[in-house]
């Protein structure tokens, strides 16, 4: 669904590939899909643009771009989305971005869009390729980062336009060429507008770089959010959160700027969550091939482990090339799995010991704190093999079981829907603004239910250029209640809920006495 035949490549910017925005357009239910599209460059009669895909509610999708208000018209070179309710008004929004002008799109509340870029000054023309939304400053309104990679001339691409070499294949020439674009943080001045503080806030004290995914994410837990950046082929990025929007980079001190040997790594996609049930977040990064996916166990104190080869997650990335990525409850037993989309950035790898394009994308369950490939025993959407790049993960079908959408590189858009099992239970939490409508998201719910407890975050970021579900969801295996359901909101106020049945959509309002309950179809 995004970019061109392998044999018309011609430059890095369409072998990229696209991610995926899962987002609710009208408040139904039901999560609808938005889809940024590259184009052929040198072809002018392609006239590709961003899809919206809305869901029927009875496992079909309906394409309604037209009139929708996302068509970009072949204007910008789409790649990363992010979803969020910047302006509070209920419904959730849009931010592309592209090489080309990103663009802001206002969602009317009818399954219609307005585009506000220009209003709401963030029109940067550059490239850029992943963003993610977050109340950086604790004022009730969501901030923006946006992560670039290089300035790209059509008419002056990488090396002349020459190829380079990957082994004993010619390629078109990856970033090093050119120098890094900086990233942007844009502050949300409440009144529908937003202004650049990349340079006050100290986001711009580091060495740009090649930037990649990024997600606002709190591993120290104290209530003001952090933000990880993974950078393609330069050390990646962790900026704490120092308050009054300011933010020192710490990655090297963390350890999460390169792996345990010290080396960095080509990150393309990342994902935050309490994989191990400690209380504190861990991260995972995806790299290029030759290289592993990186996993880094939060020790507590702002220090991280890189446990990748500990828990059995090394070997079976090393020929695959991973993107999209994400952590989540896939058998429903209370444990967090592991899924990264693969697929190889050079169309043409014959000759290249060990390596394909197309690459077969990787489920891995969780048993005991180790992981275990399962991809060929998972169905058949998941013995398929093709160059993927964006994932995101979400109850589609409002059963309770969670679904994957996959972004392949030049074929159609994967749907991977989950197949419930009997007798095991599960409860999908969605949170919901109080009337003042000041945002929730990256509010933190623990359930405590079949003698474990879990922990989650309202986090839509991650993966690659992707936005997932907001719910939350709790896998509770054979439990048939929830024990206790707390959940402190981001202002640092808590709710407390006890003895709730499982196998229900948990809808909770803000400061609501008790949360509304629907079973799951």
């Amino acid at each position: 669904m995004h970019g061109r035949p392998r044999e018309q490549v011609e430059h890095l910017l369409e072998l990229i590939g696209s991610g995926v925005g899962l987002i609710d357009l009208e408040r139904d239910g039901d999560l609808d899909l938005f889809v940024p599209m590259g184009r052929r460059l040198l072809d002018p009669a392609d006239s590709s643009s961003d899809r919206l895909l809305r869901n029927r509610g009875d496992g079909t999708f309906e394409d309604v771009t037209a009139g929708s208000g996302v068509a970009d018209d072949g204007y910008g070179y789409g790649f990363g989305c992010a979803v969020g309710d910047y302006d509070n008004d209920g419904f959730d929004d849009l931010f592309v971005c592209n090489w080309g002008s990103d663009r802001l799109l206002r969602n009317r509340g009818d399954g219609t869009f307005e585009d506000v870029t220009a209003r709401a000054g963030v029109g940067d023309d550059d490239w850029s390729t992943c963003a993610a939304f977050g109340d950086a400053d604790g004022d009730g309104d969501l901030d923006l980062y946006v992560s670039r990679y290089f300035h790209f001339d059509l008419a002056a691409p990488p090396n002349g336009g020459r190829p380079c070499k990957f082994g004993p294949i010619e390629a078109p020439c990856g970033p090093q060429w050119e120098p890094a674009v900086p990233d942007l943080l844009w502050r949300n001045d409440g009144d529908g507008t937003f202004t650049d503080v990349s340079v006050e806030s100290g986001i711009r004290a580091v060495r740009p770089s090649y930037g990649f995914a990024v997600t606002f994410c709190d591993p120290d837990d104290d209530g003001r959010l952090d933000l990880f950046v993974g950078n393609d082929s330069l050390p990646n990025f962790l900026f704490r959160n120092q308050g009054g929007l300011r933010f020192e980079e710490i990655a090297v001190a963390a350890g999460v700027s390169a792996n345990i040997d010290g080396v960095d790594q080509a990150c393309m996609g990342a994902d935050l969550a309490d994989y191990d049930d400690d209380g504190r977040e861990d991260f995972v990064v995806t790299n290029f091939s030759n290289d592993y996916n990186t996993v880094y166990r939060n020790a507590g104190g702002l220090v991280f482990d890189d446990v990748t080869r500990a828990i059995g997650l090394a070997e079976a990335s090393w020929w695959t090339l991973g993107w999209g990525t994400k952590f989540f409850d896939a058998d429903c037993d209370g444990d967090l799995d592991y899924f990264v989309a693969n697929g190889h950035l050079y169309p043409d790898t014959r000759g290249v010991a060990s390596l394909e394009h197309e690459q077969l994308n990787h489920l891995f369950l969780q048993h005991d704190g180790r992981f275990e490939l399962v991809s060929m025993q998972a169905g058949p959407g998941l013995a398929l093999k093709n160059s993927s790049r964006g994932a995101a993960v979400g109850d589609l079908d409002g059963d309770g079981w969670l679904d994957l959408v996959v972004v392949e590189l030049s074929a159609p858009l994967s749907i991977l829907r989950a197949t419930p099992q009997p007798g095991v239970h599960r409860a999908l939490v969605e949170l919901l603004p109080a009337a003042d409508r000041r945002p929730i998201d990256h509010a933190r719910v623990t359930v405590r239910a079949g003698g474990r407890t879990q922990t989650r975050r309202m986090n839509r970021a991650g993966s690659f250029a992707s936005s997932s579900d907001p719910r939350l969801h709790f896998g509770l295996g054979a439990a048939t209640t929830i024990d206790e359901l707390q959940v402190r909101w981001p202002d640092g106020a808590t709710q407390r809920f006890t003895d709730l049945p499982a196998d229900r959509r948990v809808r909770l309002v803000r400061g609501a006495e008790r949360p509304l309950l629907e079973e799951l179809r």
